[in-house]
């Protein structure tokens, strides 16, 4: 059983992150001398044969749609009350209310699309995770074993600001050599999403290496 090179503790021959201290298994003080974990050929040839492969994209899949439908209430309710601030007072003095919710309509969107990027950012900075993440132990992590910060949090999540935007990063990450679970924006934040099981101290975390 290998060792951490960080703190020394075991590391179970699955793990790709040392279950102690959260260092990636073969990193070493200089990040460019980390192994690349590249898939061969590409995402979408190991989606297609391989089972964790597709369980791990389906987990991703469904914590996404949980977390649309939660943040989908929240930005419907605020656009409600965008719409009757402009509409109502608009009716009521000038008797015409369609110009009013126009702006009203692209004022909300727009809104919702920045709110919906912003709270997988900052759930992600913050806690790792988003709330459907953590339903399937799924978690942010970098691949170089620092600390996800805002900006690679930002990255990972700028495509979620419109759904084709999402589906050509989605898209393009599985055509790619990318590393294994990464979207494009993964790439180029160097991040990816993993599985994880949590002791019963919850003090531990046990990331299994597949698929990353």
């Amino acid at each position: 059983m290998p060792f951490c090179t960080k703190c020394g503790g075991e590391i179970p021959s699955a793990a790709i992150y040392c279950p102690r201290c959260g260092q990636a298994v073969g990193s070493s003080p200089n990040p460019q001398s980390a192994p690349s974990y590249q898939s061969s050929p590409s995402e979408l040839d190991n989606l297609a044969r391989d089972r964790n492969a597709q369980e791990h994209w389906f987990y991703r899949l469904v914590a996404f749609i949980i977390d649309s439908i939660i943040v989908g209430i929240v930005v419907f309710i605020l656009e409600l009350i965008i719409l009757l601030a402009l509409v109502v007072p608009a009716l009521a003095f000038s008797g015409s209310a369609f110009p009013f919710a126009i702006f009203g309509v692209s004022l909300a969107s727009g809104l919702g699309s920045l709110g919906f990027v912003f709270y997988f950012t900052f759930a992600e900075w913050l806690y790792g995770r988003s709330i459907g993440k953590a339903l399937f132990h799924l978690r942010v992590v970098t691949l170089d074993g620092s600390k996800l910060d805002f900006a690679k949090a930002f990255i990972r999540n700028i495509s979620k600001i419109f759904w084709l935007l999402l589906l050509l990063d989605v898209l393009v990450g599985l055509i790619s050599k990318t590393r294994r679970g990464q979207k494009y924006s993964d790439y180029l934040a160097n991040t990816n999403v993993i599985k994880v099981e949590f002791a019963s101290s919850q003090s531990q975390v046990r990331d299994q290496a597949t698929p990353t």
